[in-house]
This record gives C-alpha cells, sequence and structure tokens, in this order.
C-alpha cells in the first residue's frame, strides 16, 4: 500500500481498537461469564471475520476512490497530510456530519457555530473561506436569506461538491472551487459584509495563514 495511506490506516486501526476495548470487550466479558465462553467464542470469531473482511473493503475503496479523483488542483501538502480526511471522496462521505464536527470540538461546536450565526446577518453579502463539515454552512446560508449573497470558496473539488449540495435549495447560495491566497473579487466588485472560515487556519502551512487572512481582511 502507498506510503501516503499509512496514517490514515493507523486512524482506522486506532478507532476500530478503541471500539473492540471499550464496547466489544466488556460485551463479550458478559456473555462469557453467563454462557461459559460458547457464545462469546462464537461471537468473536464473526466479529472479527467481519472487522477484517470491512477493514479490507474500505481500504479497497480507498485505494480506488484516491486514484479515479482529479487531483490537480489540491495543494500538494492537502495530499501528504490530509488526503484521508478531506480529500478522498469516499471518507468525505463518511466524515461530512455533524457528529464529527463535535467530536473534534469536544462537544463545543454549538457555541462555536453559533457565534459565527449570530454574526452573520439577513441580506449580507457573506463568503465562507473552505467548506467545513456539518450544517454550519447550511445555517449561515439561510442566514443571510433570498435578500442576500452567500458564496462558499474551497480548493479542494470534492468539499465543492459537498457544499454546493447542501446548498442545491437556496438560489441565492453558490459553491465554487477557488485558492484562499488568490483575491476574491473582481477589480471593482463590492466588498463582501461578511467573511469567515471555521476550522482551517490550524491545518494550512505557516506561511499561508497570513496570506489568507490579508486576503479576507482586504475582501470585507
Amino acid at each position: 500500500i502507498n506510503a501516503e495511506y499509512m496514517g490514515t490506516l493507523s486512524e482506522c486501526l486506532f478507532f476500530f481498537d478503541f471500539f473492540y476495548i471499550v464496547i466489544m470487550k466488556p460485551t463479550l466479558m458478559r456473555l462469557a461469564q453467563r454462557s461459559r465462553g460458547r457464545t462469546a467464542a462464537k461471537a468473536l470469531g464473526g466479529f472479527g471475520i467481519f472487522a477484517a473482511g470491512a477493514y479490507l473493503y474500505a481500504r479497497k475503496a480507498y485505494a480506488e476512490a484516491s486514484t479515479t479523483m482529479n487531483q490537480s488542483s489540491i495543494p500538494q501538502y492537502m495530499k501528504d497530510v490530509y488526503d484521508w480526511a478531506y480529500v478522498n471522496p469516499w471518507m468525505v462521505g463518511i466524515l461530512d456530519s455533524q457528529i464529527t464536527v463535535e467530536a473534534l470540538l469536544f462537544g463545543s461546536a454549538h457555541a462555536l457555530e453559533q457565534n459565527v450565526i449570530d454574526r452573520a446577518q439577513p441580506g449580507n453579502k457573506a463568503l465562507m473561506v473552505a467548506h467545513a463539515y456539518g450544517h454550519l454552512i447550511k445555517q449561515v446560508a439561510e442566514k443571510v436569506g433570498p435578500t442576500g449573497d452567500f458564496t462558499l470558496v474551497d480548493v479542494t473539488p470534492i468539499q465543492v461538491a459537498h457544499a454546493a449540495k447542501k446548498l442545491k435549495d437556496m438560489p441565492w447560495a453558490r459553491a465554487k472551487e477557488a485558492d484562499a491566497m488568490i483575491p476574491f473579487l473582481k477589480p471593482g466588485e463590492a466588498k463582501f459584509d461578511f467573511i469567515y472560515t471555521f476550522l482551517l487556519l490550524h491545518e494550512v502551512p505557516d506561511e499561508w495563514k497570513h496570506k489568507i487572512v490579508d486576503n479576507m481582511l482586504n475582501s470585507v
């Protein structure tokens, strides 16, 4: 298997081990005490076969998705570090949920997201820099409303596709592929009333952080 996927496989194994230790093992131990081990042994064997099959299928699907997508516009650091989390279509389909955001923020997602939503106002010309998993993009676009204008920009095609699905019922909102370090506005175009990003800056290389923030500030 390619070296760049080893980090992802390690993550999968970590969660697999966590699930086994926290949930499966205690259940099997109680089962063994009650039935003298026979049922527990059968359950453990079945679970082991199922887990091995699921793991091999996941690895195959992950590799296939990575080789079939267009990666020409994706920054190299994302391919090297975050391919498993934000680039691979198969993994993105699994991770793009509010549960992921809550887990990443240790249950603080609602308060942080509400802070963003409260700052948006109906009628705003708003910009979200980089798609974030969960429902924040949809909530802010709804808050801006049909009297406003909402745009999402992301450098990753699969993230743009997922954002577009969330915005499909809002004609005043759109998602497009763009680099956050390149000016968002054309010469003479009106600036945005509201610009935000969520869960982005800590994940980009240090030398890019200032460029992204400067670009955002120059556009509002």
